[in-house]
């Protein structure tokens, strides 16, 4: 029996430190079979620890082009000079396979989301403990110049002013963590996506029947 109608776009969002890959993984880790993480595709060079199909697609600029004439993205920007997507195939998963689908993806790009796909968007936001801590993880993250350092913290800024715009709107994140640590973030992280899970507009209505003891009763 299905348990959910569909599954859940769990967007993460927050400056580049703050966490947002690790979990993801730690989350596929967790609920491989129910939850899958979604592959931007990007136009920049791949960097030499990372692996293609893994952690992102890697396409020119003229494929990106192509891609968004076909319609294969739902959502597109471009930062620093690079262009970052999102294929609608993957989106539609949370439809098509009833499963969830987590997203690392800036702040802009989760209000597309939400704005696309209302009831299944849940936003969290994902706050280092403070600005000195980020400046910190983006150094030892990668071999950084100063310029991409400064380039960072000022895309980190605008996050924040996106978030405090947000406050109480319509289009507005729906959790905050702060990840002092990884290990702790996770675990509330992991209880929202459980407690999400069982939001009653997202089951199925057989699945209610039964554990309601009301499938002897005439609908």
């Amino acid at each position: 029996m299905t348990q959910r109608e569909s599954g859940i776009l769990l967007c993460l969002v927050g400056p580049t430190g703050s966490g947002k890959t690790s979990l993801a993984r730690r989350l596929k880790s967790e609920f491989d079979g129910t939850l899958d993480v979604a592959v931007s595709v990007t136009t920049r060079e791949k960097r030499p620890f990372e692996v293609e199909a893994s952690s992102y697609f890697f396409v020119s600029k003229e494929d990106f082009k192509k891609m968004q004439s076909r319609s294969e993205l739902f959502e597109s920007e471009e930062v620093h000079g690079y262009w970052y997507g999102q294929k609608k195939a993957i989106l539609d998963a949370v439809f098509t396979k009833k499963i969830d689908v987590v997203l690392d993806i800036d702040i802009k790009g989760a209000f597309s989301v939400k704005k696309g796909y209302p009831d299944n968007t849940i936003i969290v936001f994902l706050l280092p403990p403070s600005l000195e801590v980020l400046r910190e993880r983006l150094i030892n993250r990668s071999p950084v110049s100063e310029d991409e350092l400064q380039k960072r913290l000022a895309t980190a800024s605008i996050e924040f002013q996106a978030l405090q715009k947000s406050h109480k709107q319509k289009l507005s994140v729906d959790y905050i963590l702060e990840n002092e640590t990884l290990e702790f973030c996770f675990q509330e992280l992991r209880q929202i996506l459980l407690t999400e899970r069982k939001r009653y507009a997202r089951l199925s209505l057989e699945y209610v029947k039964t554990q309601c003891f009301l499938g002897m009763v005439q609908s």
